[in-house]
């Protein structure tokens, strides 16, 4: 839909949404309460409704009531689910009173709120609106009040932890190193791959093999000690390389890096509380997702050398 051709008009407050709904003739031949909120040919994408129950006077893109005055002249934002798109957030921009925009950041919707009035500086800033849930903006007499926006944390790194984390591993990254510089530029073929960690190859990287039975079991080959150690150290090896193409010392080291911090994430992050009226981008949302979560599960605690086969299954 061509927004630039609408006809929609912001509305400030209930009573406004109130003589808007009064003030326009329902379709000919339609429903009396269907009324266009924009021009009168776009009615199927743009309503106005009033509703029975209570009053509320409800700003209908299509069939999801997006926007909703209440008489207590509060706002109720509704996404229905639809945080990336981009009707939706115009729509919002097209119905909401001045000083009240949508942005869509990260995957959500979120309001921005540029609030003219100066004593209201704390309700100014960006609020991410709930996914599937309305959101309620209460008006006072300073600006708005967001009720129940979507409060996420972010993750910072813990420096000091994951230096900590690293340092344990480092016999394995020394090897690693001689590896590489033995192997430059070779491609590890999928027959030493398979010869070299036997009936483990399938979990590992054959068609059925999971990321997460993988981690499992190249950290049962780290931790490995004693004299199977140069000989556990090569079969991590070989799950690292299903993980790249090539033998390079700087990408290997880099994913190396990346499954520890996974492995090891309540040590190496921390959680960041985001102050109100901002909303961040978690960078390490990654770790803390499907993957890492499945592997947290099933293998609770840091995987030893005696239990690696058993971690792997």
């Amino acid at each position: 839909m061509a927004y630039w051709r609408s006809g929609i008009h912001s509305i400030d407050n209930y009573a406004e949404a109130v003589a808007r709904w009064e003030g326009i003739k329902p379709i000919r031949g339609r429903d009396v309460t269907c009324k266009p909120l924009g021009r009168r040919n776009y009615v199927d994408s743009f309503r106005i409704f009033k509703r029975e129950s209570d009053g509320a006077i409800q700003c209908i893109l299509y069939n999801t009531p997006v926007v909703t005055f209440t008489p207590e002249d509060n706002i109720v934002i509704d996404t229905a689910g639809f945080n990336n798109g981009g009707s939706t957030r115009k729509f919002i921009d097209e119905v909401a009173p001045c000083g009240l925009s949508a942005v869509v950041f990260d995957g959500s919707m979120c309001l921005r709120i540029a609030n003219p009035t100066l004593d209201a500086a704390n309700s100014k800033g960006d609020y991410r609106l709930q996914r599937k849930r309305p959101t309620l903006l209460r008006r006072t007499q300073t600006g708005w009040v967001v009720m129940g926006a979507d409060k996420r944390a972010v993750h910072k790194v813990n420096r000091k932890g994951k230096k900590a984390m690293l340092d344990r591993y480092k016999p394995f990254f020394d090897y690693l190193d001689a590896f590489c510089r033995l192997r430059v530029n070779e491609k590890v073929g999928e027959e030493e791959i398979q010869e070299v960690l036997g009936d483990n190859y399938a979990k590992c990287a054959g068609s059925q093999g999971r990321k997460e039975d993988r981690y499992a079991l190249l950290m049962g080959y780290m931790a490995s000690t004693g004299e199977e150690q140069h000989v556990d150290y090569y079969r991590a090896v070989m799950c690292l390389c299903c993980e790249v193409y090539g033998v390079d010392a700087v990408q290997m080291k880099g994913i190396l890096t990346s499954i520890l911090s996974g492995a090891h994430r309540d040590e190496v992050f921390v959680t960041e509380v985001v102050p109100e009226g901002k909303v961040k981008k978690d960078a390490y949302d990654y770790y803390f997702k499907t993957t890492w979560d499945e592997y947290h599960e099933a293998h609770p605690t840091r995987p030893t050398w005696q239990a690696k086969i058993a971690l792997a299954g």
